[in-house]
């Protein structure tokens, strides 16, 4: 059994024997989208974990203190406000992923449950609209995976 003791940093919980994660490439299994959300998310993932925290990573799964495993489930973009002449004038990017992150010191599945949000915008801004959208929902999935994770153990 290790020491019970539990550091706090940016506000998550780690426990004193978690020195190391592993955090692979987000799985994208949604249909369209931008090109780059497995990378996106991974990176904004990347950002709270590994530096906003004392974790070290290491690309080796096996033989990291924690896993990390995300999967972008689902991508959508709709109108989510018509005109009088049945032209969106919002449309909203939703993006859902799973997570599942692993203590595998304790072996135990610290989480293991899906996020989503949703942002609207501009529908006249075309693809950079929805790439900023994508992105901004993505980067809140981040935070919301950080800190359910951070705040389970």
């Amino acid at each position: 059994m290790y020491a019970c003791g539990i550091y706090s940093f940016s506000g998550a919980s780690i426990p004193d024997y978690i020195d190391t994660v592993a955090i692979p490439l987000a799985i994208d299994e949604s249909s369209g989208g931008p090109p780059t959300m497995d990378q996106d998310l991974t990176d904004f993932l990347f950002a709270r974990f590994v530096e906003q925290t004392r974790l070290r990573f290491l690309d080796d799964e096996n033989a990291a203190d924690a896993v990390l495993l995300t999967t972008i489930e689902r991508y959508s973009n709709r109108p989510t406000a018509v005109t009088g002449n049945e032209v969106a004038a919002l449309n909203s990017v939703t993006i859902s992923v799973r997570a599942v992150y692993t203590d595998r010191v304790e072996d135990v599945e610290q989480l293991a449950r899906s996020f989503s949000f949703d942002v609207e915008y501009d529908p006249a801004e075309g693809l950079e609209g929805e790439t900023d959208a994508a992105l901004t929902a993505l980067e809140e999935i981040a935070e919301q995976i950080f800190t359910a994770a951070a705040s389970d153990w």
